[in-house]
């Protein structure tokens, strides 16, 4: 999941794009190239707290669910928020145009469709 703030995408929105591009390759590397994503997590996080074998393990767990299209999540996400909301750990319901702005996963889905896949 891709989290960046309203004045962030208002001020920079070709970062934000670009960023979203990279979050897509990354889930991309963790879906099909799970002994390379494991290594860079490894040494990421440090091979003593995170061995390539375990982070391997995690990501051929059948919890490990990787996907970066938001259009995917919006369901779950309205769900979880409802839930934060009543247990207070979230001020209030946010609406859904809130929550995502779809239209920089869309506008690179659209240069490049092959990432529509994730």
């Amino acid at each position: 999941m891709l989290f960046v703030t309203q004045q962030y995408v208002d001020r920079y929105p070709s970062i934000v794009k670009k960023l979203v591009e990279i979050h897509l390759r990354a889930t991309k590397l963790l879906k099909e190239q799970k002994d390379e994503a494991a290594r860079i997590l490894s040494e990421k996080i440090g091979p003593d707290a995170l061995s390539p074998a375990v982070a391997r393990q995690a990501l051929d767990s059948p919890a490990t669910n990787w996907r970066a299209n938001p259009h995917s999540i919006v369901a779950a996400t309205k769900v979880l928020n409802e839930f934060d909301a009543k247990v207070g750990t979230a001020a209030r319901v946010v609406k859904e145009d809130e929550l995502f702005a779809f239209s920089f996963y869309d506008a690179v889905v659209k240069e490049q469709p092959a990432f529509a896949a994730y």
